[in-house]
C-alpha cells in the first residue's frame, strides 16, 4: 500500500523508500513487543538510514515525534489503514 501511495507522486526514490519503511517499521515488533520499535530503530541508525528510522519512529505515535516529511505522513497513513482494514 505504501509503495502505491509514494508511486502515485511519481518519485521512483520514495516508492523504493516507501517500502523499505512499509516492510521495516514492525520488523522487531513480533520478536520484542516491549521494545518496539526502538530495535529497528537503533539498526537503521547504525547503518546511516535516519530518514527511515525516523519515519518508523513518528509511525509510533505514543512517542509524539512529529510529523516531518512525506515518507512519515504516507506510512502512519498507511499503517492506520492497513490496521483497520485487517480488523475487519
Amino acid at each position: 500500500m505504501i509503495r502505491a501511495a509514494a508511486g502515485r507522486r511519481g518519485d521512483p526514490s520514495e516508492i523504493e523508500e516507501g517500502g523499505l519503511a512499509g516492510l521495516l517499521h514492525d520488523a522487531d515488533y513480533e520478536q520484542w513487543p516491549a521494545e518496539h520499535p526502538q530495535r529497528i530503530v537503533a539498526g537503521l541508525r547504525e547503518r546511516g538510514e535516519e530518514r527511515l528510522a525516523h519515519a518508523i519512529i513518528t509511525h509510533y505515535t505514543k512517542w509524539g515525534v512529529p510529523l516531518e516529511s512525506q515518507l512519515d505522513r504516507t506510512l502512519v497513513a498507511c499503517g492506520e489503514l492497513t490496521g483497520f482494514v485487517m480488523a475487519c
